[in-house]
């Protein structure tokens, strides 16, 4: 959804070459980091069956990885697009 709403405000807004790659690059990184934060979810699901603290940190910490991530993407969404609409 993110990158579709860039792409569609990149072409209405007429970015710049810098902000595209910025752009892209962000939610690239933001995709990238979505798919490992799944791979280590279902690899601890597939080997640890029971419960544990540790799995439960590794997962926290992959999941808020994702989140950091996606901070950082709207920031750069902020910075090229908000000067646009205000």
């Amino acid at each position: 959804m993110i990158m579709l709403t860039s792409v569609i405000l990149g072409k209405i807004f007429k970015i710049t070459r810098v902000e595209w790659f910025v752009l892209t690059t962000s939610v690239g990184i933001l995709m990238i980091v979505e798919i490992i934060n799944t791979v280590i979810e279902e690899m601890m699901d597939q080997l640890f069956k029971e419960k544990k603290e540790g799995v439960k940190i590794i997962k926290d910490l992959s999941a808020a990885a994702v989140l950091l991530t996606l901070f950082v993407t709207l920031t750069n969404l902020i910075l090229i697009f908000g000067q646009r609409f205000f």
